[in-house]
């Protein structure tokens, strides 16, 4: 690719990234298959579910192959998981059960906050102050809602 076209390519995923982030999103601009694909992995949480519907993108940066080449982690997760709660088959809901014994704990929202305020505090006030007006300005729904995914 010529230098002009890199430049325009640059800059156009800029004022898009820029777009996004004003709508509370998060957006990446890689400038070949390569960094995209180390960023698509480095974006996913271990165990977690992905679906990529049609995109050819993801296919050509050879994301699916790396998903697929690493799907022997989660099945052994989920072999341990059907063995600590000593059941034969197990569900997607069953992801969510304790594997501890009389682990029933309830914990409020509110309560979760100050955990997480408490244990961020050594990232200092700024990294604080930030983390407090996401609570303030509803960055976290704490229930379901539409459009917004777990």
């Amino acid at each position: 690719m010529d230098q002009n076209a890199k430049k325009r390519n640059e800059l156009l995923a800029q004022q898009m990234i820029k777009a996004l982030e004003s709508r509370n999103m998060e957006a990446y601009y890689a400038e070949n298959k390569e960094e995209a694909l180390c960023k698509a992995l480095e974006l996913m949480p271990e165990g977690s579910s992905v679906a990529w519907g049609g995109s050819m993108s993801v296919k050509e940066i050879g994301l699916i192959k790396a998903v697929h080449d690493n799907m022997h982690y989660m099945y052994d997760y989920v072999a341990l998981r059907k063995k600590l709660l000593g059941v034969d088959e197990l569900h997607f809901y069953d992801l969510y059960t304790p594997v501890v014994p009389d682990a029933d704990m309830k914990i409020t929202f509110e309560e979760a906050k100050e955990t997480v305020l408490k244990a961020l505090a050594p990232m200092g006030e700024d990294y604080l102050a930030i983390l407090k007006e996401g609570f303030e300005n509803r960055w976290i729904d704490v229930y379901e809602n539409q459009g917004k995914r777990g």
